[in-house]
């Protein structure tokens, strides 16, 4: 997309009917997440809007959301993240509903 420089650390998860991916990607400003779904692993459709996360507006985590692991365990589907000045401050888990 216009102004994008970067996609890395793409996580994929095969699903029924296809697989899921998230991303991060970095359009100038700050890193967030990104959403992608594709039915045979070679022709993706990005839906950033879909990515189930997005930046807060205050807090560790209001800069900076980047390199993705999606993780389906007995808690149901988490995400761990990287957030702003990794060392610093750490990383976030969020559980998708």
């Amino acid at each position: 997309m216009k102004g994008e420089h970067n996609i890395s650390r793409t996580c994929v998860i095969p699903q029924k009917g296809g697989y899921e991916a998230s991303y991060d990607v970095n359009a100038g400003e700050s890193y967030r997440i990104g959403y992608a779904k594709s039915d045979d692993g070679l022709d993706w459709f990005r839906l950033d809007e879909e990515a189930g996360i997005c930046l807060s507006n205050t807090g560790w985590d209001f800069e900076v959301q980047s390199y993705p692991y999606v993780i389906d365990c007995d808690l149901g589907r988490l995400m761990l993240y990287n957030v702003r000045s990794f060392e610093k401050t750490g990383f976030g888990i969020a559980k998708f509903e």
